[in-house]
């Protein structure tokens, strides 16, 4: 019950208490007072009768307000059998306390994440490959509308192999560029590296030692993939 409603109730007990002292004490009015409530008339002669009436109205009026007919409802929930059942209380899942990962097991899976299979590994290849097709950055190029290819390999040892390539590429144009790169592969501990030491392109740079992707697919391709000049490319050669 709140405070308003004690400020009302009291108030209905002053009239109450006033209207039974006129009541008592006998004072009347010459002329009638009608009072009119849901419908009901009265000719009322005493004023203390209205006064106890509307003192009364005041005293039960917080009763009937909406926060104190809630109060007064308890939580159940009605099923098919109208039996009333208590509101079962929902206790939140407890949440499993995740475990930090070791660096060196993060590092281990994406190692062995990006290393070839056995079974794709392959040695050096031997003679020359003619080229399959080509990535770069996301894009395929056509072969061999856009451009064409010959990847010759020699000079081998257990641990490098000398490459040769013809590169034909078709411009915006239609005019035909020819250029010719030489380089080498070499492995370390089951990881290959490239190095692209002469080209005759104007605008070629030596790089050394790029990380490759070098291995046999299926259907006898030839997997490399590295990144040279902040491009990524992906090449597949064939026999």
């Amino acid at each position: 019950m709140s405070v308003s409603d004690i400020l009302v109730m009291l108030i209905g007990i002053v009239l109450i208490g006033i209207g039974l002292f006129l009541f008592v004490s006998g004072k009347k009015e010459a002329s009638q007072n009608h009072v009119e409530g849901f419908g009901i008339k009265l000719n009322v002669s005493n004023p203390s009768v209205i006064l106890i009436i509307i003192g009364v109205g005041l005293l039960v009026l917080p009763r009937f307000m909406p926060d104190n007919i809630d109060e007064r409802q308890s939580p159940v929930r009605v099923e098919n059998n109208n039996q009333p059942v208590p509101i079962e209380t929902i206790q939140p899942a407890p949440v499993e306390t995740l475990k930090p990962v070791p660096v060196e097991a993060i590092q281990q899976s994406q190692s062995q994440d990006t290393k070839p299979s056995t079974a794709q590994s392959t040695a050096f290849p031997q003679g020359s490959w003619q080229l399959a097709s080509i990535q770069e950055n996301g894009i395929d190029y056509m072969v061999p509308m856009q451009v064409n290819g010959r990847l010759t390999f020699s000079k081998h040892t257990a641990n490098s192999v000398n490459w040769n390539s013809q590169v034909w590429i078709v411009d915006d144009y239609g005019n035909e560029i020819y250029d010719q790169y030489s380089g080498q592969i070499i492995v370390r501990g089951n990881i290959y590296f490239i190095s692209f030491l002469q080209g005759s392109s104007s605008d070629f740079t030596q790089e050394l030692n790029i990380p490759l992707e070098f291995y046999m697919e299926e259907g006898g391709l030839l997997h490399m993939k590295y990144l040279t000049e902040g491009n990524v490319q992906i090449v597949h050669w064939q026999q």
